[in-house]
């Protein structure tokens, strides 16, 4: 019940805050919880941790594939501008031959 109802709670704090401080202190937070669920002794405890859980879970279920995507295409135009440059030293400087190179 928590999850859903800090779903746009959530999704409004990323917005207006910076995106890699409060994903990284919700990360932070739910871990926390998670190691606090283990000094439960009763019902009670376990359930308010739980609903504690869901709080934080509904910022990193929610932005995860947005951080990893991002991640994922900031690699990938690394690895494209590498492989351009790597040819563009054998267009701008022909004395350059990498099948001359011993290893």
């Amino acid at each position: 019940v928590t999850y859903l109802a800090l779903e746009f709670p959530h999704a409004y704090g990323m917005q207006k805050l910076p995106t890699a401080k409060y994903f990284g202190v919700m990360v932070f937070l739910w871990g926390v919880i998670v190691t606090v669920t283990a000094a439960c002794k009763n019902y009670g405890a376990l359930i308010a941790t739980r609903v504690l859980l869901g709080c934080f879970e509904a910022a990193v279920a929610r932005d995860y594939p947005v951080i990893f995507g991002t991640l994922f295409i900031f690699g990938l135009m690394s690895l494209v501008v590498g492989i351009i440059s790597d040819i563009m030293y054998v267009i701008v400087d022909p004395r350059i031959d990498f099948e001359k190179r011993e290893g």
